[in-house]
């Protein structure tokens, strides 16, 4: 028996979109899908076979860490596959003594929040190994015991876990820099499962479309994107729509933000929209722009799926079996530079509407995940 664990699922964001889909995605396989607690406000559990603790109570954490141990044993689990909660699933992997598959998201020197990230020997590490990163000018938090036990069994759990998988060879090489580490690069989208096919554009259109989607959050640097777009020649034409779901205090910090670049008439920000509300805004933009510091984002490859054309950060990793899509770069995290892009991709004629059969190729790219994680 595998199980398959995610600690929590109380925001929507990329891991939990992929976790959700690979639960869906893994059928009759003799495979445990398990989750610490749910917000079934937020999730679906159709394909979640179990929910380790219902309510969140106190001691939630150490609850979560409890109910997994026991349920590995009482399972007679032999491998342990998971993204989120790591660190739980490491201890019980030692414990128990099972396998253990870290399927790793996002490189270390991209995870501005991430613990390691804030470890002065890892710290070093990662300024040798990417020096032009900006999230270097963050500044390095106080280590306290907490944190000191935490980066420990984060550090050892990256020697010794029996397979890491990472999604681009920037995040294998910075394991390698970083552990000494081989990992495993799983193609984000492998050629064997592509297929292509025209999307429709509405030609009644006066307009240049520019559209962000994804989680509405700080970290996202929509601020930014905002900045950009206003700074755009008055001359041009163009409507920004921001989709996605929002944390509120940061909502209310664009809005001021639209408000201040007099920005009304042009930016659109909808919270928590309805499919159809999606795929119509979606069906009427030209350019999706990203502006978060990643190699690889899920976004960026919807955004593709669906027909569009992206303006994404120069570190960002896109599948070679892509590169004939409308794919575009900016090379630093600043406002003036991406609209200068903005602009000249206004006046592109190179742009493209072609794209990838959308639901087909998803079942398909997770069908070809799951092969590798779990068999």
């Amino acid at each position: 028996m595998k199980l398959y664990f995610h600690k929590q699922l109380v925001k929507i964001g990329g891991a939990e979109k992929v976790f959700l889909e690979q639960c869906q995605a893994i059928g009759e396989k003799d495979i445990i899908r398990v989750v610490g607690f749910v917000d079934k406000n937020l999730f679906e559990t159709d394909h979640i076979d179990k929910i380790l603790v219902s309510e969140p109570t106190a001691f939630l954490r150490l609850k979560i860490l409890l109910k997994l141990m026991y349920l590995a044993f009482n399972m007679r689990v032999c491998s342990i596959i998971c993204g989120s909660g790591i660190i739980d699933a490491f201890i019980v992997s030692q414990l128990l003594r099972t396998r253990l598959i870290y399927e790793d998201h996002h490189p270390i020197g991209m995870q501005i929040n991430g613990t390691l990230f804030n470890d002065p020997i890892i710290y070093d590490r990662l300024k040798k190994f990417d020096i032009t990163n900006p999230l270097f000018k963050k500044k390095i938090l106080k280590q306290g015991v907490g944190h000191f036990f935490k980066n420990t069994i984060l550090r050892t759990l990256y020697v010794k876990s029996e397979k890491i998988c990472v999604h681009s060879d920037y995040s294998k090489d910075e394991k390698m820099a970083l552990f000494n580490r081989h990992t495993d690069v799983v193609p984000f989208l492998p050629s064997d499962v592509m297929s292509h096919h025209k999307r429709e554009v509405p030609k009644a259109k006066n307009s240049f479309n520019i559209v962000y989607f994804g989680r509405i959050v700080e970290q996202k640097n929509i601020d930014i994107l905002i900045r950009a777009v206003t700074k755009v020649s008055s001359d041009k034409n163009w409507e920004l729509n921001i989709l996605g779901a929002s944390d509120p205090k940061y909502v209310d910090y664009l809005l001021q933000l639209i408000k201040e670049y007099n920005g009304n008439n042009n930016i659109n920000l909808i919270e928590d929209p309805s499919d159809d509300m999606f795929f119509k805004t979606i069906q009427m933009s030209d350019l999706f722009v990203n502006t978060e510091y990643v190699d690889v984002n899920i976004t960026n490859i919807e955004a593709l799926l669906l027909g569009l054309n992206i303006l994404v950060p120069s570190i960002s990793q896109i599948p070679k079996e892509m590169s004939g899509q409308g794919i575009f770069r900016y090379s630093h995290l600043n406002s003036e530079i991406i609209s200068d892009e903005i602009e000249t991709i206004m006046e592109s004629k190179k742009m493209t509407t072609k794209e990838f059969d959308y639901k087909m190729t998803r079942q398909r790219y997770f069908d070809y995940r799951i092969s590798y994680l779990f068999d």
